[in-house]
C-alpha cells in the first residue's frame, strides 16, 4: 500500500490494476481460509493457538517467522516513509538533517510516543483527525464557492454546497 503510487507510476496503470486486483483476490482467499479454520473453534482461541492446533510446533515456528518478517517489513516501510516526510517538512523550514540521523530522530520521537502507551497514540490520532476534518470543513466550501463564481462554461448547479450541511 505504501509503495503503490511509486509502483503504479513505474509499471503503468493496467499492470498496477492487475496487481491490485490480484492482491485483493489473495486477501479474500486467505480470509475465507481463516474463516473456515476458525468456524468450529471456541471464540477464545487466538491465531497462535489455532496455528499450533492445525499445524503443530513446526508450523507454529514457521508462522512466527512469517509474522516477524511482516512486522519487520512494515517497520522498515513506515520508518523510511515517515523519515522522508519528516525530513521534507524540516527542509521546508530550512532545517537540513542528513537521512541517517533523521531515521534515528524519527524512531526516537515516534517510538517514544508509541512506547508511552497506545492511549497517547489514540489521542494523537484523534487530534490529527480533528485538524484534518476542520481544515476540510473550511477549505471545501470556499473551493466550491470559487468554482460557482468562475466563468467556466460548464454548469456547476449540481455541486452540493457542503457549508449548508455542516
Amino acid at each position: 500500500v505504501l509503495a503503490q503510487p511509486l509502483t503504479a507510476s513505474r509499471i503503468g496503470y493496467q499492470n498496477s490494476l492487475f496487481l491490485l486486483f490480484s492482491m485483493w483476490l489473495l486477501m479474500i482467499i486467505a480470509s475465507y481460509i481463516q474463516l473456515a479454520l476458525f468456524k468450529n473453534k471456541p471464540s477464545s482461541m487466538s491465531f497462535a493457538k489455532l496455528v499450533k492446533a492445525e499445524t503443530g510446533p513446526i508450523g507454529q515456528v514457521i508462522a512466527l517467522c512469517v509474522k516477524m518478517l511482516l512486522f519487520y517489513s512494515l517497520l522498515a516501510a513506515y520508518m523510511t516513509g515517515g523519515t522522508s516526510v519528516m525530513l521534507g517538512l524540516l527542509l521546508q523550514a530550512n532545517v537540513h538533517i542528513p537521512h541517517v540521523p533523521g531515521v534515528f530522530i524519527f524512531a526516537i520521537i515516534f517510538g517514544g510516543i508509541v512506547s508511552l502507551s497506545t492511549r497517547v497514540v489514540d489521542q494523537t490520532n484523534r487530534i490529527f483527525l480533528k485538524i484534518l476534518f476542520s481544515s476540510a470543513c473550511k477549505i471545501v466550501p470556499t473551493r466550491i464557492s470559487t468554482f460557482k463564481k468562475s466563468s467556466n462554461p460548464i454548469s456547476l448547479d449540481c455541486v452540493i454546497n457542503l457549508s449548508s450541511l455542516l
